[in-house]
């Protein structure tokens, strides 16, 4: 029976008008068995060509939300000028001038459609960069059989207590990122790392040997090693994706860059 191994792939710059949406280039340890690094630099091009609409559709969000603000701001000094004045009725004296209403009305209603279609077509085009995007993963998961990657979103949603005010705020985010999914052959049980997403398969038989070294030291190749015998180097780098969380980056890099250097 095989088991399935899944950890996210990242985009940066989803959170900040000014940053451009890009893949993490960094290439996970798990694939560096099943992807070449030119095929992964190559995929992630491809992301990346994918993703490249994102920043234009941003910029024309901004714009319209310009737009929109000094239109209303148009507005309402228009209104005030009319109101201190004395023109806001008509010459007639039968009730508010024309233009008055006109203009109130269109202080009121004018930003809510220019939002409305700033929204519409915002919409329309991340759609379309996402199925651009898709057509990309999907492509690439056609080309192993146990290797997968699945285009993915997380809604992460906040509440803000405003002291001045008894209701609280909700901000939601979308947050979209890639999901891999490795495939093992044979049976075993999956150890968590700090993410919660790295799944790692676990031997569900152990030895049991007369001294058990710790795994920080033996996933270099060093430390102990050959009291645990039969560990290839893939089995230390997925023990080493396992315990990332709990090490430093420095430390993180030393050990992989050793177990890279004794294959």
């Amino acid at each position: 029976m095989a088991t399935n191994t899944s950890f996210k792939i990242e985009f940066h710059g989803q959170s900040s008008f000014n940053s451009k949406v890009s893949i993490d280039r960094s290439m996970p340890a798990m694939l560096s068995d099943r992807m070449s690094n030119h095929e992964w630099i190559a995929f992630c091009d491809r992301v990346d060509q994918a993703l490249e609409p994102i920043q234009a559709i941003k910029n024309t969000m901004l714009r319209h939300s310009v737009v929109s603000v000094a239109v209303s701001f148009g507005l309402f000094i228009l209104i005030a000028v009319m109101g201190f004045t004395g023109r806001i009725v008509s010459f007639s004296g039968g009730g508010f001038s024309p233009l008055y209403i006109i203009l109130l009305v269109a202080f009121i209603f004018v930003p809510f459609a220019l939002q409305f279609y700033r929204m519409r077509g915002a919409s329309r085009d991340v759609t379309k960069v996402y199925d651009d995007l898709r057509k990309v993963v999907n492509e690439e998961s056609s080309k192993r059989s146990d290797v997968s990657f699945h285009l993915k979103e997380d809604t992460h949603t906040t509440y803000y207590n405003a002291s001045s005010s008894r209701t609280n705020r909700v901000q939601t985010r979308t947050i979209s990122y890639i999901e891999c999914n490795i495939s093992f052959p044979g049976g075993g049980h999956h150890l968590l790392n700090g993410d919660g997403h790295d799944n790692v398969p676990v031997s569900a038989t152990v030895a049991s040997p007369v001294v058990i070294p710790s795994m920080f030291d033996t996933l270099s190749g060093g430390g102990g090693t050959s009291m645990v015998p039969g560990k290839s180097a893939q089995e230390r780098l997925q023990e080493l994706e396992g315990v990332k969380a709990f090490i430093s980056e420095e430390e993180y890099n030393k050990k992989k860059e050793a177990i890279l250097a004794s294959i």
